[in-house]
């Protein structure tokens, strides 16, 4: 499982992505914790691509994760360290 890593708005708050391909079209993603939110967004064009909401915040990572993979985006695998 590849974590997607989030960099936190300092004005705003939310969590917000790198840009991802996501079939030939870079996409951004942006995460609000406190209402269990998220929007992706295609930045050539700006558009409202998906969103999503969720119970708990684990639930909406996990939400947002299979949201990119349907859009395209490619996770490559990822070995942590155990122990």
């Amino acid at each position: 499982m590849t974590r997607i890593r989030f960099s936190v708005d300092g004005n705003t708050g939310l969590k917000t992505t790198k840009p991802m391909l996501a079939d030939k079209v870079m996409v951004k993603a942006t995460v609000d914790d406190t209402n269990l939110t998220f929007i992706v967004i295609n930045l050539s064009t700006k558009e409202l691509v998906t969103q999503g909401q969720s119970v708990s915040l684990a639930m909406l990572r996990k939400d947002l994760r299979d949201s990119l993979s349907k859009l395209g985006v490619k996770f490559n695998g990822e070995v942590r360290k155990r122990g």
